[in-house]
């Protein structure tokens, strides 16, 4: 494991510039070495699997909470098609290496529970997923902004969505990883494994 750490760190370049709080009505997608802002999240919107730590009794998951270990956090929307789907199913083969380089993954979709659990029984996923179909969490990071539809700069999106975005943030909520796919690009899976192994240490 050791040595897979090494090579992990070796591949995640960690030289950030400190950047101010997220904010909503961003314009730009956060960046690296922001934090991420304060919110809260509604344990019946979403599907979890397993016993994941973020779970409270009281149905509200506090950033406290979800942050108790390093996140990666991602986003997916049907408009993005087979390649959001084809992302979808790499996350959920990430899994196992997130969980055990200490971190957790959490999959925020623009849809609601119904059909999260019909893309989740058909294509035999298991991830932790949240329905936030009025994307108030895309927007505070940047990646959906309903004044700037994603159709008018990527073609083949018929209806507006957020970006098929993958943060990495650390327990103290500074964002260490980011991607941005812009539909030719390869998942770097090595570099967000490494983001997972760095945020926690």
């Amino acid at each position: 494991m050791t040595s897979i750490l090494n090579k992990l760190a070796y591949l995640f370049n960690t030289s950030h510039t400190p950047a101010p709080t997220l904010t909503s009505f961003r314009s730009k997608p956060a960046e690296p070495g922001e934090t991420f802002a304060d919110f809260y999240l509604k344990a019946d919107h979403g599907y979890w699997e397993g016993k994941p730590t973020f779970i409270s009794s009281n149905n509200l998951i506090t950033e406290k909470q979800l942050f108790k270990k390093p996140l990666v956090l991602a986003f997916y929307s049907a408009e993005w098609k087979r390649h959001g789907l084809q992302q979808l199913k790499t996350l959920n083969a990430l899994q196992k290496d997130i969980n055990l380089l200490g971190g957790q993954l959490l999959v925020i979709a623009d849809t609601d529970l119904r059909t999260l659990r019909q893309i989740m029984l058909e294509h035999n996923l298991s991830l932790n997923i949240y329905a936030d179909p009025k994307n108030i969490i895309a927007e505070n990071l940047g990646i959906y902004n309903a004044a700037d539809p994603v159709y008018n700069r990527i073609s083949g999106i018929d209806n507006n969505a957020p970006l098929l975005a993958t943060y990495v943030i650390t327990p103290a909520r500074k964002i260490t990883f980011k991607f941005i796919d812009g539909l030719d690009d390869s998942f770097p899976a090595e570099k967000l494994l490494a983001a997972v192994a760095y945020s926690g240490s």
